[in-house]
This record gives C-alpha cells, structure tokens and sequence, in this order.
C-alpha cells in the first residue's frame, strides 16, 4: 500500500463511496478484512480506493447488495 496521504480515503470518505456505515469500516479495517494503515498521533485510518472498492465487489464475504431473507416463525 502506498503512503501518500493524498491518494488514501478516511473511513468516512470510504463509506460514503460504497454506502455502508463508517462504524462497519471501522469494523472492517480492525478485524483486517479492509487494509488499511493508520496515520497521525491520533491513529486515524486510511484506505486506498482500490482496496475499498474491493469490497464493494458482489464475489467477496461482506454482505454488500444482500438482502436479509425474513425469519419465518
């Protein structure tokens, strides 16, 4: 991964790109199913664009674009 700060997305520009909750990018990134590297004293995350896109994709294990099927009683 690249450490130019200008190419690297914050969690919530990354959420905003895919559509999900900056909370489940938090989530992401800190069980490493999204890479990312952490900047600052504060230990801000920050991801490529390619690495969040990846997860927006259809094939991989994220639960993107599927719909929750009711619980039959």
């Amino acid at each position: 991964m690249k450490n130019t700060t200008s190419e690297l997305l914050s969690i919530r520009q990354a959420s905003v790109l895919i559509g999900v909750n900056p909370e489940t990018i938090r989530r992401w990134a800190l069980n490493k199913t999204l890479k990312g590297i952490k900047v600052g004293s504060r230990g801000d995350w920050r991801f490529t664009k390619e690495e969040v896109l990846k997860l927006a994709k259809p094939n991989h294990d994220t639960h993107l674009g599927k719909k929750k099927e009711a619980r039959k009683t």
